[in-house]
């Protein structure tokens, strides 16, 4: 015969509580059905004989934990953790919230030191962030580079050079002289250009898409037949 236990039913010391009991209970109190019961906030009611050892896999499977982390350059944005037990709003650097298995959200704070302990390993298996370069090229031409674009030009080997396989996209664009058609054209050779020249300095790629928009992007609206430099460029997007 079971022998009845003291513990906590519903924030009141009682006896037996009306329960089944289950004669391996592990510190947790458990309806008739063998399952741990809930509080009001989702978390299992501990029983009387419960330890910091004691263990249930509907109550110590490990929760969801959500933290916000400043960006490279500082910046901050923010996120609403919602489940059915509630919402809270993360904002700040390093808010985080824990979720339960029941839905249970509790708001905490971590710091770069415990954020490292927790999830370095997983942020150093994160690629590298995705990055954009934009060269600019002299009027009419498919193939000369500005001279302000060769330093860009340079660094965007140099930060090929440091991922393994990336990915690049080039797109083409123009500015508003001369004919659509004739820009469409003059749009792709700039493209293929870039691309010649990354795959001639011994770039190593998962992918390289080169392609031209024509005038149907520009960087600075104009008129028709309007010479803008900035229109003039090709877009790389490295990831």
């Amino acid at each position: 015969m079971l022998q009845p236990r003291h513990v906590m039913c519903g924030g009141l010391l009682a006896l037996g509580c009306g329960l089944a009991w289950a004669a391996d209970a592990p510190g947790y109190v458990l309806d008739s059905r063998g399952e741990p019961m809930r509080s009001v906030t989702g978390d299992c009611v501990r029983s009387g004989s419960w330890t910091s050892q004691s263990q249930h896999p509907a109550c110590d499977a490990p929760r969801d934990r959500i933290v916000l982390l400043p960006g490279p350059d500082g910046k901050l944005g923010a996120v609403v953790v919602r489940s059915a037990a509630g919402e809270v709003r993360l904002d700040t650097a390093y808010a985080a919230a824990e979720v339960s298995k029941a839905g249970a959200i509790a708001q905490q704070r971590d710091d770069p030191a415990s954020v490292a302990r927790r999830f370095g390993a997983v942020q150093a298996a994160q690629p590298p962030r995705p990055v954009s370069f934009t060269v600019y090229f002299a009027t009419g031409s498919a193939t000369e580079l500005t001279p302000e674009s060769q330093p860009v030009m340079a660094g965007l080997k140099a930060e090929l050079a440091r991922r393994p396989a990336p990915e690049i996209t080039v797109i083409g664009h123009t500015d508003r002289v001369g004919n659509a058609e004739d820009n469409d054209t003059l749009s792709a050779g700039r493209a293929q250009a870039v691309r010649d020249m990354l795959l001639a300095s011994g770039t190593q790629t998962f992918s390289l898409n080169a392609t031209g928009r024509g005038e149907r992007e520009p960087l600075v609206a104009t008129e028709d037949g309007v010479a803008e430099p900035k229109n003039r460029r090709v877009e790389i997007s490295v990831r």
